[in-house]
């Protein structure tokens, strides 16, 4: 960072990101495979992996001075914490079909759709009955 007495010019940062695995799986509930990708990005010592599996986000690792007062948790890695409450493998997310929607991106909305459907620009979209097959829950 560049200080002068009338701005602060902040240098361009760029994540870097790579693809960690593709695997097809049968997702619970499902008759046919899905392809899942897993894909990190890494930026000032925080890294994030994402899923393709309902835009989740699997790990959240922070640079470990910030829960330095929670040992318990402390990942192997000495330098960093994964603060993401999840599972194992993007494959494990997808078959045990997350029930309580672990490392979900919630929208286009945080609360309950009725009878599983909505309209967003013109189009009406129909989703999966997944509270008590009445309504879908975090759209």
């Amino acid at each position: 960072m560049v200080e002068d007495s009338h701005r602060t010019i902040m240098p361009l940062a760029v994540a870097v990101v790579k693809e960690l695995a593709a695997v097809d799986v049968v997702p619970k509930n499902e008759l046919d495979s899905v392809r899942l990708r897993s894909f990190e990005m890494s930026l000032n010592g925080v890294t994030v992996e994402l899923c393709s599996w309902g835009a989740s986000i699997r790990r959240l690792m922070v640079p470990n001075y910030a829960l330095s007062s929670y040992n318990d948790i402390r990942s192997a890695d000495a330098d960093t914490d994964n603060i993401v409450l999840g599972y194992d493998s993007a494959a494990d997310m997808a078959t045990s079909g997350n029930p309580a929607f672990l490392g979900a991106v919630v929208g286009p909305v945080a609360n309950r759709i009725a009878n599983g459907t909505f309209v967003l620009n013109d189009a009406t979209y129909h989703l999966p009955l997944n509270d008590n097959e009445m309504h879908h829950l975090h759209g």
